[in-house]
């Protein structure tokens, strides 16, 4: 969710006159508590899920449905409830749900994460119109279509925050006015407003070129065959499945960050569930590049190569480098980094790698700014610099202590998936690979140039099956042997890195084959070799790995995928990549029905 501080909204003008001040003090926030935390240790495992769902409207007499626009009035109902925390999100139409209390570092505790998620969804599902559901799916598969809302707004294009002739202000979140502020400020520091392309799916009937029909009221630059958006809320506006881990100690954290990294890409591909925007099938399988392209807010500047003001990319997406020194030799990719803040906290006695991701977090510029929180007391605030990392949307985030909470790691680039089983198999797989890389130190990392490319590679329509990934041979140097200190020297620790790496189908990198060894087993034998746990438990957390080792091996497909096929062999799917209301109405009803995805 990130920071949602409570108060007066500064202007654009004045948020951009107080950038400066809310960075500089983010910045004396960090050090500060740096200092206070970089020697804390022994806090104890604890961990979360985060579930981002829909709201639709289904009516059964027109075979329609639409996003229903509940979401403030839903909320003021669920809290205080016990069995779950319940949150807004960037649109209207989404709900956030997290556990009450954090679940502990024992196997034995992952045994009660589905019947968690079962209970929030059960809480939701009480408080609905008997019209409404409720949805685990990334994304609605004809948002921004004619009449999409409900109720239905028709987008009022010169006057709006977005300025959207397809998505209407009431459909950003109406409870919070984060939300609202950054759709009409990142509009402004662009000086216009934002062009997202998804590429269409040739089925035999589709029109080519492809033009889409809403390119007759507009004036953008067209890319052909391409779905048009022009709205923030389209690419912040869906939903995914993130967890967070607390370590015991930031080396720990640091090198968990470092490790999950290679990882983000295939767990993406694997839990793809986006195949259908705006009413058309598309030649994609994940929602990413919609949310990366969707919140850049860079200038015409900052978006010129040869500027000195150049920023290669979104202040969404991969990593910026890693953070360990265990990863630092595979950091070759070049950085953009605010020098001023990174020599600050140089001299304030960080280390170069830590200092180095916090200033490549601080070369963007807030968002929105309240009047309230100008002045902090940075020695026990983290306002300001939370300000600046909740709106650095990567893959992965690296959360310094706050409260009781200690240094922890959130792994971000998953899709939701339809049913309780699968998000809980999901969550359960990173939360042991977790357990597998700090107990026994299993080595993934490989250069993050690499990472970059297999996150472009995941995007692809079925990538989880056609898709080749960067990733270690696992043949050996399975572990990293060499305890390391942070502050080492480990710049010529890694010399022959194409040695090391190699590209793998995701059945080879999960399942294994004669010369790799796969995930599967590694954590197979991990839960195997636990004596904390009964039988009965056991079998069961091997069920949640089969369901990756199962999505790996395509043995059941990805979400993206039975919806493709669901799509193409409805009565009323003409071959002409157009999905209907009455397909998409049948969709919604299959997808609703308990277990229809994982029973396929």
């Amino acid at each position: 969710m990130g920071l949602l501080s409570r108060g007066v909204p500064l202007s654009y003008d004045e948020t951009v006159q107080y950038s400066e001040h809310v960075k500089f003090h983010g910045i004396q926030q960090f050090i500060n508590c740096w200092n206070r935390n970089k020697d804390r240790s022994k806090d104890n495992l604890l961990w979360g899920d985060e579930i981002e769902a829909i709201l639709v409207r289904m009516d059964h007499k027109n075979k329609k449905t639409q996003l229903s626009l509940r979401a403030t009035s839903l909320l003021e109902e669920l809290q205080g409830n016990s069995n779950g925390t319940f949150t807004c999100e960037h649109n209207e139409y989404m709900i956030e749900s997290l556990p009450n209390i954090p679940y502990d570092g024992t196997l034995q505790s992952l045994t009660t994460v589905e019947q968690s998620m079962r209970v929030r969804r059960n809480i939701i599902l009480e408080h609905l119109l008997p019209e409404e559901t409720y949805l685990t799916i990334p994304t609605f598969p004809r948002l921004c279509c004619h009449g999409f809302t409900w109720p239905l707004y028709n987008p009022t294009h010169e006057t709006s925050v977005c300025n959207s002739v397809m998505f209407p202000d009431e459909a950003i979140c109406q409870s919070h006015p984060r939300f609202t502020l950054m759709q009409k400020n990142i509009r402004k520091r662009r000086e216009k407003k934002v062009a997202l392309y998804v590429p269409i799916f040739k089925d035999i009937n589709t029109q080519t070129p492809f033009i889409d029909p809403d390119l007759n009221r507009e004036l953008q630059e067209y890319i052909p065959d391409h779905v048009y958006f022009d709205a923030i809320g389209v690419g912040a506006g869906n939903c995914c499945l993130q967890a967070t881990f607390q370590c015991a100690n930031v080396d720990d954290a640091r090198y968990l960050y470092d490790q999950l990294t290679p990882l983000c890409s295939m767990m993406l591909a694997l839990s793809a569930g986006s195949p259908v925007w705006k009413g058309f099938l598309c030649d994609t399988d994940t929602r990413w590049q919609l949310f990366v392209d969707g919140v850049d807010d860079r200038t015409h500047e900052q978006m010129n190569q040869s500027s000195v003001s150049y920023i290669s990319n979104s202040r969404c997406g991969d990593i910026g480098c890693y953070i360990s020194t265990n990863g630092s030799a595979y950091n070759d990719v070049p950085i953009n980094i605010n020098q001023s803040y990174y020599d600050t906290m140089i001299d304030a006695g960080i280390d170069h790698l830590m200092a180095q991701h916090i200033a490549h977090l601080f070369i963007r510029d807030p968002v929105t700014i309240y009047r309230e929180k100008l002045q902090q007391d940075d020695n026990v605030e983290m306002d300001h610099f939370e300000n600046i990392q909740s709106t650095n949307w990567k893959t992965m985030r690296l959360k310094p202590p706050s409260g009781m909470d200690g240094w922890r790691v959130e792994f971000r680039p998953m899709e939701i998936q339809p049913t309780d089983f699968e998000n809980a198999a999901f969550v359960i797989f990173i939360m042991l690979t977790t357990r597998l890389i700090l107990e026994r130190k299993v080595n993934f990392i490989i250069p993050l140039s690499y990472v970059n490319k297999n996150m472009e590679e995941a995007q692809k329509r079925n990538a989880a099956l056609e898709s080749q990934f960067y990733f270690r041979k696992m043949n050996s140097n399975v572990t990293c042997h060499n305890e390391i200190k942070i502050n080492d020297d480990v710049e010529t620790q890694f010399e022959n890195v194409d040695s090391e790496v190699d590209k793998f189908t995701l059945d080879t990198i999960f399942n294994g084959s004669d010369e790799h060894q796969g995930l599967i087993k590694l954590i197979s034998d991990y839960i195997d070799s636990a004596s904390s746990i009964d039988d009965y438990s056991r079998i069961l957390l091997h069920n949640y790995v089969n369901v990756i080792s199962d999505r790996a091996a395509g043995r059941i497909p990805t979400t993206a995928a039975w919806i493709r096929k669901f799509i193409q062999s409805h009565d009323g799917y003409k071959y002409d990549s157009g999905v209907s209301d009455a397909i998409c109405y049948d969709l919604i009803s299959a997808i609703k029905t308990p277990n229809i995805v994982i029973t396929q």
